[in-house]
């Protein structure tokens, strides 16, 4: 409660204050001081209590303790240092106290933490790419935009130095753009002065100045205040961030290619579709990824919960538990008694006596006949019709209807059947079942709102406005949503996300409300302060931070993307270093945050989708939700799937083997002459001429020349120009070769359906587009024929000549001819039903915010204007009457062009809204509004904007982001599919499983450069060798961008001498980097492709510095190619590459989408072909006005891709179509009409698709790291295994096998000891006791990812896997598997059983030799003895 009491303060701005508010300021401030003493208060009792930071659980060892004590430790610098700028700003993150304080919010700041490294790895390679970009701009672009055509003074006038320089210098001169060296025209004040002495000249490339014009550089400042530039780093980083987030990029885009040529055109190819498209969605991309790893280790801890509470024993057995429970059951009950009972008798009560009419048998009986007439069918119909008729009235209403009266007596009468509908419903269901209905509580209100319009209707207060009461009754259109199925999915998952986004909207919230307070107290003042010097007029722009609510409309439209206009005025009236991180980490932060919430709608739309497929398919359902499927069924699936999958590879096998017949089975069943011609001479020839035909058709060499031709005709098109027109061989030549390509179409167009017959011919769908275009083409020229021999009797056939433009069709006949591009069609083909019906769906959406718009704004956005189109103050004009009676001094009533006046005009307004497209011009008439017929006034009505802050939260964040959502899914779906139908039977662990057998065949060992024998080479072997040489040469690159990066437009000579011997001395030095790798390396060093892409780079370094000083000595060299040779310096950064890992990662989501990209970039190139031409034929005579210019126009194939391809991210389309529908040369619906759809087909599908690559892409190199073994493990693999086999014979001995699994890095690693986990892993072994490489990398990737059964599916890729490595493999599959590790480890364990039994044989044998040998000699000794007794002779005593 302190902390919302805090924020509400901080709200008021302190910049306007007067005497009487002085008071107000005293209160502010000793309310700051209350609210710090607090806070401190709340710390120190924390401190005391926990401790400060010694142990385990102190104060400081809790991250949101940080957050607290920071927030404390910043209110106690701004009361010290009081004096120091902006410091005051810090105050406005006292409001993240709130998210210590709420759980929801710590959890989602948590799970955003946690992405933070990932994170922090994008936005590494965002500044990787935005510093090439800018030093590619400045070394490029530096002072170009400073070069300009000036008015030459006429003869004989001599002036002085500063004369001249004055007079260049005066901006009210003709000051035009162009190129030092190749001078451009541009459009500007002078235009009307400068056409009529200009020469057009037909060239794509360059304009010069005009007669008496000469073209110097230096002049006058740079565009937009001098904020447009390339002129140093720190200018080159701001435009070239404006380039990538596409915020009036097109400013930049045609000033540049104006002063540097068109060719530039592909440095803004580049950097909108790999920094603008790549870069910002890899970011949504990991926002993606980490919540859904958040989401899943939530899921995984909930489901382990719930695990360990079904183990656990139930309390039942316990007997003193239960009686425990038992007491405290009841004394709870006797409690709960007491509390309640009076109000549930109070509440049984009113239910019986108002909510439960049973009061006689004779309403029970009408009740019952009314339950079945309000609950039949027809009766839904009815009010289905009902409400459709409401909608098409209140759509066909506008400004001054002639039929308004008409319309609001209809509207009444659909309002009584509806009051009718609602009591039949509530008289036949009871109050309270009724209001348990949620469509019977939402049609109810509705009602509500209709009885409560005509009271205010009849009391009649001129100061109340109905618009916005009358306007909700279209709400009355979501009650389709019972029976439309998509629509109401859509509801459940906006009414579902808000629910899940809760705590993430009040983070943005938070958000919001931090940069709006800090944009009021750090640069707020300034704006008040500098209004006189910094803006024209003296007037403070609209966009500004003067107070909350112009500060929260200014955050909100920096989240809306465009910053850059915003900057620029705060730049005019503020300092810099204000406000650029201001303006860039709202834009960043915000950005971020309003991403993950979209992230979290995605979540809930595909739990939706999910949900609603488990309804339609009970089985799929409990395969979805890991319920566990019976085997027989899924058995089944597999066996059918497999069996559709085999029919289709025989079909398309046996396609070109047999040759189908001519004409539809029913024909030859009904018809029995067929077979009776068939035997004829002349049905021999005609099967004869037809298996010619069909042999032709089949045959590569005529799709060839097919596809030869189709291109040859499309590079027709492009010479058919406005500047072409006139000359009368070029047409005639165009005109004989449309006569050449018509009779070759037709001709193939015969040969296949000879060839194929006319089943196959006209049930394919590409073959039917080409017989549709041949017939057009053929049709047109026997229509000139026909009009050319009537001449001019029959003027009304001439319209017809328009069917030429459907010539710009013919490159769509190339689709079928292309396999990737055919692949991606059909995928979005696929898709169409369901991006239909969620679109049709938005349209309900922004028709239902049309008609609020017509009726709020309806005839409000007229204004009057002066001579000069010039909007005057309500102090001269206050309303139309007013401006009537000025008609004589040229004072005008106008319209907006873009106004709310019918619902025709409300979509157009509506989509440059979404689009965020000219939508600032909107919204500031909107704000300016005082009703129909006042004279518009700044700020009137500011409030008018919540309108469209609704409708860009509701119509674009959730309606236009699920469609674009619904395309990507559904784009990834029918991709997948058309690809493969046995993928999509694979479990999650086996697809993880696929895909890595599949990266794992694609890799092969490489030879390791060998040691030089020779003593000096050899030195330099180990110098390159050496740990420590990558590090030096990648801190060389980082001097030397540091270096490039010091060059600016205007430096002194010195400064350029200075720079110029450091690019010397870099070149020497990365020139001694190469020789010394290539004479440690030998010939070698060109094996690798990052040493011969040095090697590149050094030669052209060194041609560069020799023709620049070429061209200090005033020798004939072109600029162009200095700057060329300028751009190579700039490839030494693409080496970073090679060493920073988390860069290196990311890329790769780029390189393996090049494939799919490159189809749909060229998809994409086709769509702007065909339009290109189709402008060329319609628009190509477009008066010159703003925007349309010299190079901004359609008049050849050249601007014309140019403008599309500007166009293509949407950039100002609305006003190239306000020239286009004022101009005479079309009619306005198909001015409309083609921009329309060139944005939907361009900008929301086509571009998304590429989206949806890169998303799906980046989905898959995280499957990787999830399924434990990456690309860069396969790597580190291969680079050990070069160590053992330097020669890349892609074969080990098995002695080798245990130091290379031991010197493997985790996860592949086995340290040693390793013999038995080494049996365990039973590697094959070829013949010599080797392994091969891909038999040691699958068994190590199998152990990593898990125990995976092998279903039928599974086996059936896993053998087609498995075939294509033997290709690239071909040595492995031709030796043959004659052991293993573990038949080696059992017969080593079985030799040494034998062994140990044979030593104890040994050892028994020994023992019993022993034995008999010592009983022999025992025995031979005791004989011995005996015989010694013997022999010896008797004793004399004896």
């Amino acid at each position: 409660m302190i902390n919302k009491v805090n924020d509400m303060l901080l709200l008021k701005n302190e910049f306007y204050i007067t005497k009487r508010k002085k008071c107000k300021v005293i209160i502010r401030h000793l309310c700051f001081y209350l609210f710090t003493f607090i806070y401190t208060v709340e710390v120190i009792i924390k401190v005391l209590a926990r401790g400060f930071a010694l142990h385990t659980f102190s104060y400081l060892r809790n991250a949101w303790n940080w957050l607290d004590f920071t927030v404390i430790l910043l209110a106690y610098l701004t009361l010290a240092f009081p004096q120091i700028p902006g410091l005051s700003a810090l105050r406005a993150f006292r409001a993240l106290k709130m998210i210590a304080i709420l759980p929801g919010l710590k959890t989602i700041i948590g799970a955003i933490f946690k992405s933070a490294r990932l994170l922090m790895e994008v936005l590494l390679l965002m500044l990787f790419v935005l510093l090439i970009i800018a030093l590619f701009g400045l070394q490029i672009f530096k002072g170009v935009l400073k070069h300009k055509c000036i008015k030459n003074l006429a003869n004989g006038i001599n002036i002085t130095d500063e004369e001249w320089y004055t007079y260049i210098q005066n901006q009210s001169k003709c000051i035009l753009y162009c190129n030092f060296n190749f001078p451009v025209w541009v459009n500007n004040p002078c235009e009307k002065f400068i056409i009529s002495e200009m020469k057009l000249y037909n060239t794509f490339v360059y304009r010069r100045c005009p007669t008496n014009f000469t073209c110097l550089p230096g002049i006058g400042h740079n565009p937009n205040n001098g904020y447009t530039n390339f002129d140093n780093i720190g200018w080159a980083l701001i435009t070239a961030f404006q380039l990538i987030t596409l915020d009036y990029w097109e400013n930049t885009y045609n000033l540049v290619l104006r002063a540097s040529g068109a060719y530039y055109i592909i440095f803004f190819i580049v950097v909108v579709m790999f920094g603008a498209h790549y870069i910002v969605n890899l970011v949504l991309a990991v926002v993606a990824a980490s919540y859904e790893k958040e989401a899943k280790r939530k899921q995984e801890a909930k489901e382990e919960e719930e695990r360990i509470l079904e183990l656990r024993p139930s309390q039942s057995n316990n007997f003193s538990v239960v009686l425990t429970s038992l007491f405290l059951a009841d004394e709870d009950g006797e409690r709960q008694t007491k509390t309640t009972s009076k109000w549930n008798m109070f509440k049984r009560r009113l239910t019986k006596k108002f909510c439960s009419w049973t009061c006689c048998p004779a309403f029970l009986n009408i009740q019952h006949y009314l339950v079945i007439f309000v609950s039949h069918s027809l009766f839904e119909g009815v009010i289905t019709i009902c409400i459709l008729i409401n909608t098409l009235l209140l759509s066909i209403d506008y400004y001054k209807a002639p039929y308004s009266n008409a319309l609001e007596k209809g509207n009444t009468v659909l309002s009584i059947i509806f009051v009718i509908e609602a009591i039949l419903k509530i008289t036949a269901l009871n109050p309270l079942p009724y209001v348990q209905n949620g469509w019977n509580a939402f049609d109810f209100i509705i009602v509500l709102l209709s009885c409560l319009e005509w009271a205010l209707s009849t009391i009649n207060i001129p100061t109340l406005k109905l618009s916005m009461i009358r306007s909700l009754r279209m709400l009355r259109v979501f009650k389709l949503a019972k029976n439309w199925r998509t629509l109401n999915i859509l509801i459940t998952i906006i009414f579902k996300s808000m629910r899940e986004m809760g705590n993430l909207t009040v983070i943005v919230i938070i958000v919001i409300y931090i940069f709006t307070v800090i944009g009021m107290q750090l640069v707020g003042h300034d704006y008040a302060h500098a209004v006189s010097e910094a803006f024209s007029g003296n007037e403070i722009p609209r966009w500004n931070f003067t107070g909350f609510y112009n500060s929260f409309i200014m955050v909100f439209r920096i989240l809306c993307g465009e910053w850059i206009e915003p900057l620029y005025d705060c730049m005019r009236c503020s300092k810099m270093y204000f406000c650029v991180p201001l303006f860039l980490l709202t834009y960043i932060a915000g950005n971020f945050l309003v991403r993950h919430s979209l992230e979290t709608l995605e979540e809930v739309q595909q739990e939706m989708e999910t949900e609603t497929q488990g309804k339609n398919n009970p089985q799929t359902s409990k395969c979805v939700n890991r319920e566990p499927c019976s085997e027989s069924n899924k058995i089944k699936d597999d066996k059918d799937v497999i069996s559709i999958e085999d029919e289709a590879n025989e079909e398309k096998i046996n396609k070109n083997k047999i040759m189908d017949p001519c004409f539809p089975v029913i024909c030859t069943e009904k018809c029995n002459c067929c077979d009776a011609l068939t035997a004829t001479f002349v049905g021999k020839v005609f099967l004869a001429v037809r298996n010619l035909m069909f042999t032709v058709v089949n045959n590569r060499v005529f799709d060839a020349a097919v596809l030869f031709v189709i291109l040859l005709s499309t590079v027709t098109l492009t010479l058919d120009d406005k500047y072409s027109r006139t000359n009368v061989k070029i047409q005639l030549a165009l005109q004989n070769l449309d006569y050449f390509y018509t009779v070759f179409f037709n001709m193939e167009m015969v040969f296949k359906v000879l060839g194929l017959g006319l089943t196959n011919y006209f049930t394919n769908v590409w073959t039917l587009l080409d017989f549709f275009l041949v017939v057009v083409s053929t049709c047109f020229f026997i229509l000139i024929g026909w009009l050319s021999m009537l001449g001019n009797r029959i003027q009304a056939f001439k319209s017809l000549r328009s069917l030429r433009t459907l010539r710009a069709l013919r490159p769509l006949r190339a689709i079928s001819r292309w396999e990737g591009m055919r692949l991606v069609v059909n995928a979005l083909v696929a898709s169409i039903p369901s991006i239909s019906n969620v679109m049709l769906v938005c349209l309900v959406f922004w028709l239902i915010f049309g008609i609020v718009g017509v009726q709020i704004f309806g005839g409000m956005f007229f204004r009057c204007v002066d001579e000069n189109d010039e909007r005057l103050p309500i102090t001269i004009i206050n309303n139309r009457s007013d401006c009537d009676a000025y008609k004589d001094i040229g004072y005008q009533w106008v319209n907006s062009e873009i106004n709310f006046d019918n619902i025709l005009t409300a979509y157009m307004a509506l989509l440059q809204v979404a689009t965020f497209e000219g939508w600032l011009e909107i919204m500031a008439n909107a704000a300016d509004t005082r009703g129909i017929d006042f004279q518009p006034e700044m700020g009137a009505n500011p409030y008018s904007l919540f309108y469209f802050v609704a409708f860009i939260v509701i119509g674009t964040f959730f309606t236009l982001n699920l469609f674009i959502g619904i395309i990507i899914d559904n784009f990834n779906t029918m991709h997948k599919r058309v690809k493969g139908a046995l993928v999509t039977l694979l479990t999650e662990d086996q697809r993880r499983f696929y895909s890595t057998f599949k990266r794992l065949s694609q890799a092969k060992p490489t030879k390791k450069i060998p040691a030089p024998k020779n003593k000096i080479s050899l030195q330099f072997y180990k110098l390159v060798s050496h740990k420590g040489f990558e590090p030096c040469t990648i801190g060389l690159i980082t001097l030397n961008v540091l270096v490039m990066a010091c060059d600016h437009y205007g430096q002194t000579k010195t400064f350029a001498t200075v720079l110029n011997w450091f690019n010397i001395i870099f070149t020497a030095l990365f020139t001694l980097e190469a020789v010394v790798k290539l004479s440690g390396q030998r010939l070698y060093y060109f094996t690798q492709a990052w040493n011969i892409f040095d090697f590149i780079v050094v030669i052209l370094s060194i041609a560069g510095i020799l023709l620049d000083s070429t061209a200090s000595k005033k020798q004939a060299v072109s600029p162009t190619i200095l700057r060329v040779f300028r751009i190579v310096r700039l490839a030494r950064l693409l080496r970073l590459v090679r060493s920073l890992k988390g860069i290196r990662k990311l890329l790769f989501t780029l390189v393996i989408s090049i494939p799919a990209l490159f189809n749909i970039g060229l998809l994409l190139g086709l769509v702007m072909f065909i339009y290109a031409i189709l402008g060329m034929n319609l628009f190509r005579d477009l008066t010159r006005e703003p925007p349309i210019n010299d190079i901004v126009n359609f008049e050849t194939f050249g601007n014309s891709m140019m403008l599309l391809f500007r166009l293509t991210t949407a950039a100002a389309w609305n006003e190239v179509l306000q020239v286009m529908v004022h101009s005479k040369e079309q009619r306005p619906f198909v001015a409309i009409i083609y921009m329309t759809s060139y944005i939907l087909c361009a900008n929301i599908v086509i571009i998304n698709m590429y989206v949806a690559v890169i998303l799906e892409n980046f989905h898959e190199a995280q499957e990787q790291e999830i399924s434990g073994v990456t690309d860069e493990d396969v790597d580190m693999f291969y680079e050990v295994w070069s160590n053992f086999d330097p020669n890349a014979t892609q074969f080990i001995t098995y002695e080798q096998l245990p130091d290379f699994l031991h010197e493997l890095k985790h996860p592949l690693q086995i340290p040693k000891p390793n013999a038995v986990k080494i049996a365990a892993l039973n590697f094959p072994l070829v013949d010599g006791h080797k392994l091969h490489c891909l038999d040691v990398l699958k068994s190590l990737s199998s152990v990593v990812i898990g125990n995976i059964v092998e279903t039928e599916p599974l086996k059936k890729l896993s053998e087609k896997t498995l075939t294509k490595a033997m290709k690239l493999f071909p040595i492995r599959s031709t030796m043959r598997t004659t052991t293993t590790t573990l038949m080696i480890r059992k017969e080593i364990k079985a030799a040494l059983t034998i062994q140990k039994a044979f030593r104890k044989w040994q050892v028994r044998q020994c023992y019993k030799a022993a034995k008999k040998k010592h009983e022999r000699s025992y025995s031979s000794l005791k004989r011995s003895l005996g015989s010694l007794r013997s022999s010896r002779p008797n004793s004399p005593l004896r």
